[in-house]
């Protein structure tokens, strides 16, 4: 398809290899966002954490006490949560060569390792621009792991917009990892309903939109929700005193 030529385009636009995966984890960012699976009446897509981050952020909220070794370990790139708890560990290969059997064995090997610690995911993603080789295909099957094409992901996603976009959306990819480090659970009912009805403000032509919220209910939460799902390019906060 258009979306996917237009995504192996933007993945090869790197000028290395982090690069070239640091644009497709922004994909994937994408993907997760909209996917139909995540994102429906009983759950959606709450944020989306780089591995070590991630890995912190339950250490102190579980004391789980993760080896510094594992919380850096690049087996697992990326954790997406969902409003219902659901916790989805991914490994992200841009690179046709990172495809082949050696990235999905240290995607295992991590996964074990973040278990022995006491960190298990509900579900695990590999995903892959081109394709997995014959041997790695089944080494993930065998674990229960999911293999993700950059083709399906396009199925979803309109890659056919240029470099900018993808940069604001690894900027909303951002604000969520300083939301997952203020957050021990994913957004109220509530907080959910005001930012699907500012969002659906906006989609429907208005430029400005208020939202009215009683105390205690989490605006600034429900705010960072807003530039999230918007990847705005600047926010500003204003307050009449501190």
């Amino acid at each position: 398809s258009t979306s996917y030529a237009n995504l192996c385009s933007l993945v090869a636009s790197g000028a290395t290899t982090t690069d070239r995966g640091t644009i497709f984890e922004t994909a994937l960012i994408r993907w997760a966002f909209v996917a139909p699976e995540f994102n429906n009446d009983d759950r959606k897509v709450c944020v989306v954490t780089r591995w070590e981050s991630y890995a912190k952020t339950q250490n102190r909220i579980l004391s789980l006490g993760i080896p510094k070794l594992v919380a850096r370990d690049t087996g697992i790139d990326l954790v997406v949560e969902l409003t219902d708890g659901t916790t989805i560990a991914v490994q992200a290969k841009g690179e046709i060569k990172n495809s082949e059997h050696g990235g999905a064995s240290k995607f295992i090997t991590a996964l074990g390792n973040a278990a022995a610690s006491g960190l298990t995911f509900d579900q695990t993603i590999f995903a892959a621009l081109t394709g997995t080789s014959p041997v790695a295909a089944l080494d993930l099957e065998t674990h229960g792991i999911r293999t993700l094409l950059g083709s399906q992901m396009s199925e979803f996603v309109d890659y056919t917009t240029n470099v900018d976009a993808e940069e604001r959306a690894l900027t909303r990819e951002r604000v969520s990892l300083r939301i997952s480090h203020s957050l021990a659970k994913p957004f109220m009912p509530n907080q959910w309903d005001a930012i699907d009805s500012v969002i659906g403000a906006f989609n429907g032509g208005h430029s400005r939109v208020q939202l009215i919220s009683a105390c205690g209910t989490g605006k600034n939460i429900t705010a960072f929700g807003i530039v999230m799902k918007t990847a705005a390019e600047s926010t500003v906060f204003l307050a009449p005193s501190l």
